[in-house]
């Protein structure tokens, strides 16, 4: 069955016709899913730390205020590309061999070499919904675009593609493919890609004057602007630059860790961070704040033109960051590690439709970016329906409709393939298992940079209850619990990551 596609022909203003072409591609049969299946509206932000909620009023009042807040949200493998592979597809690394953000085992080429583009939400959910990404698709797009011979690449299963075209978003200076044309941006105020794609994404959403969606069908939209991603660009047509002038410096008792002795080679070799290196992680958190701002104004201008379309009640939204970022924790400035501010993220949920209450809801339970595809397709296609392959994922349904009984999952796997980072420190392969109390990780050496990881092979064991900032690795005075995590872990990091060493 054919892809439908949509082609822009647009003006200098972006404004245009639009006609229909078709994609070949094998298509799932239409599903049989509710009478009236929800509208589906995802964002994504970009290395969103967890604790930036008060940077996002707008999201606070129209999400949160109006549905769940979770507190336990988790990325098993906290990098652009494996997280966003992870939410298009609902399976961990291991199963979608995404593991990096480039090389042969990340990235879009490792992506789509593992056969995941045919099986995301966009391809099962295009047969009875308009689909459309705007903004971020994953990390090495365009250079996968230009090796297989395809400059303006267009993947199966949207119907609407307004993508960066590059190794990565931008601010400024970039290129969207517009439905298989390049459109290039400048570094004018008016260029401000958040508030571009904002821009584009409600002229879609809006059918009113015959150009944007088809209205005879629900949407499924995914919006992944680059905000809050270094540099933390702001809007600057709103002055967002200037704002939280006032913003507290964001503390951790882990913050340049004084004895790393306990932490694996790769961490100890790290020195103290310079003064200077610490002043700028106080501009790095303002800047993120006001980069957030801006987003923000977006995600409340969409909610907006929905609430007068009257579609917002029937409206799925879901909010969430690809993954947080150490700030300077254990002396890392980045994230990759397993350390829990680069794999815990803000995550919110409204659906006016199944909640079963108003006002803010705080939900507990350990729920993950892998539950995102299992949620939306139990929503909009149906119970009954299923993917041709089991996912990793776990559906929420039944914790946003206040029906689960007990907690919706005791254990998650956390991963990462060997990361180069040029002059900078690499990150070992390893593998992890994070329960409500426990976290153990497992490093891998590596042959392409062994002085990373101390063989046979290095472990960590945090007791999270009790030491929720990870000082203290507790992995040699408690071995009967580590071996018991690691027999489990044995079972769910399978396969292993690339380049893995380790003997179980």
């Amino acid at each position: 069955m054919a892809i439908a596609l949509a082609i822009v022909v647009l003006s200098p203003t972006g404004v245009g016709m639009r006609a229909r072409y078709t994609h070949g591609g094998p298509m799932a049969p239409a599903p049989s899913g509710p009478a009236h299946p929800p509208n589906v509206l995802v964002f994504i932000t970009d290395d969103q730390d967890v604790g930036t909620w008060s940077a996002m009023p707008r999201t606070r009042r129209l999400v949160i205020d109006e549905g769940i807040r979770f507190r336990n949200a988790y990325v098993s493998n906290p990098s652009c590309c494996p997280s966003r592979a992870t939410i298009l597809t609902g399976d961990w690394s291991h199963t979608t061999g995404v593991y990096t953000n480039h090389g042969y085992g990340g990235g879009t080429r490792a992506f789509r070499r593992t056969g995941n583009e045919s099986r995301t939400l966009a391809t099962y959910l295009d047969a009875s919904y308009e689909t459309a990404l705007f903004g971020k698709y994953l990390n090495g797009y365009s250079a996968e675009a230009n090796r297989i011979g395809q400059r303006a690449y267009v993947p199966p299963g949207w119907d609407e593609w307004q993508a960066f075209y590059g190794m990565n978003g931008s601010y400024y200076h970039y290129r969207l493919n517009v439905d298989g044309h390049l459109r290039t941006y400048g570094a004018g105020p008016e260029d401000y890609s958040t508030d571009v794609l904002g821009e584009r994404l409600r002229d879609w959403l809006d059918p009113s004057d015959g150009l944007g969606r088809d209205p005879t069908e629900p949407f499924f939209a995914y919006f992944a602007a680059f905000s809050p991603h270094g540099p933390a660009d702001a809007s600057p047509a709103y002055d967002d630059d200037h704002r939280f002038s006032h913003l507290p410096a964001y503390r951790s008792p882990a913050a340049n860790e004084r004895d790393v002795s306990d932490k694996p080679t790769y961490i100890r070799d790290l020195p103290p961070m310079h003064p200077l290196g610490r002043a700028g992680l106080v501009d790095q958190w303002r800047r993120e704040h006001q980069s957030l701002y801006s987003y923000d104004r977006q995600i409340g201008m969409t909610l907006r033109l929905l609430r007068q379309e009257h579609e917002l009640h029937n409206t799925l939204v879901i909010v969430m960051s690809d993954n947080g970022e150490e700030g300077g924790e254990h002396r890392w400035r980045y994230k990759l590690v397993p350390y829990q501010r680069s794999i815990r993220v803000p995550m919110a949920i409204r659906f006016d439709r199944l909640l079963p209450r108003r006002g803010v809801v705080d939900r507990t339970d350990m729920v993950a970016n892998a539950d995102l595809f299992p949620t939306i397709t139990a929503l909009s296609l149906g119970r009954r329906w299923q993917p041709p392959q089991p996912v990793d994922g776990l559906s929420l349904r039944d914790v946003l409709s206040g029906k689960q009984q007990g907690p919706l999952r005791r254990s998650m796997v956390l991963e990462n393939g060997y990361y180069s980072r040029g002059d900078k420190q690499a990150v070992p392969s390893y593998c992890g298992l994070l329960t409500r109390r426990w976290k153990y990780v497992v490093y891998s050496p590596t042959p392409r940079d062994p002085g990373l990881v101390s063989p046979p092979e290095e472990d960590e064991l945090y007791d999270l209850r009790h030491d929720p900032y990870e000082l203290r690795n507790v992995v040699a005075s408690r071995r009967e619990v580590a071996a018991r995590l690691r027999k489990r872990l044995t079972i769910v990091c399978s396969p292993t990551p690339p380049g893995w060493s380790v003997a179980w």
